[in-house]
């Protein structure tokens, strides 16, 4: 798709997520031409049971784990108070992947007020 700026979808997809994939791929860098999305739905089919369905997948995600959600959810820091790891003297590891018991791990404090 380097040179397209029209996307003419005609069979939904199960995952909105792909479709917006195919959206996004015509606002690839150094676009100068409108872009147009066109979905072809056919009243009383199936088209029409599977665009429902995405719309509610869709608001049920966003309920879940959209931006909103995510900000009102709580730091790392305010998790690890929760669980008594924020006391003076009780900090935690940072364990990256591959770990070896002999290799050091970065020590954490989050009794101070930096940033997570």
């Amino acid at each position: 798709m380097s040179m397209a700026n029209k996307c003419i979808l005609v069979d939904l997809w199960w995952n909105e997520v792909l479709q917006e994939q195919a959206v996004c791929r015509l606002f690839r860098i150094g676009q100068e031409r409108n872009v147009q999305f066109v979905k072809l739905v056919i009243k009383d089919t199936i088209d029409e049971y599977m665009l429902d369905m995405q719309q509610e997948k869709t608001v049920e995600i966003n309920n879940t784990i959209g931006d909103d959600v995510l900000k009102q959810r709580n730091t790392i820091r305010e998790l690890m108070r929760m669980f008594g790891y924020g006391r003076k003297g009780h900090g935690f590891r940072v364990v990256p992947d591959g770990f070896e018991e002999d290799s050091s791990a970065e020590e954490i404090d989050y009794d101070s007020d930096d940033d997570d």
